[in-house]
């Protein structure tokens, strides 16, 4: 798997993602993918450790019961081998929010055969902060897939 496959299969993911196609955004991911979104659950509440296919579907669906995306976009894409850092951003609304927010996230994505293995997720928590403690409904929970 050279740079130009990586790079193919994150666009894909992410893409895919995007546009609302889960099932080709799946395809992209092992069956025991591990995601791990890092937050403090009280403040991020999709924070937390999602494994495989059911997990990672956990998370997205964590993801947009509390933000709803605007427009996402590819900031940054560096790939080295068969992992690559992903920096991109999301303007969401949340719950009583009347003004979106951008929420910046820094994913550090792993791959193997052609399918990525491990999502560790980063995000500004201070944004995340305010977007959910002004618009939500609550804080997180800590429960995992």
């Amino acid at each position: 798997m050279d740079r130009s496959d990586v790079t193919q299969i994150i666009l894909e993911a992410y893409d895919s993602r995007w546009r609302g196609d889960l099932e080709a955004a799946l395809a992209c991911f092992h069956p025991e993918v591990r995601i791990s979104s890092l937050g403090d659950p009280e403040v991020v509440p999709f924070a937390g450790r999602y494994n495989g296919l059911d997990g990672l579907k956990v998370y997205l669906d964590r993801l947009g019961a509390w933000a709803q995306p605007v427009g996402p976009t590819l900031q940054d894409l560096i790939v080295d081998g068969t992992r690559a850092v992903v920096r991109w951003t999301m303007p969401v609304r949340s719950g009583r929010a009347t003004e979106p927010a951008k929420l910046q996230f820094i994913d550090v994505v792993s791959l193997d055969h052609d399918l990525i293995v491990a999502v560790d997720q980063f995000l500004d928590t201070a944004a995340a902060a305010r977007l959910f403690q002004d618009g939500g409904e609550g804080g997180g929970t800590r429960a995992v897939a």
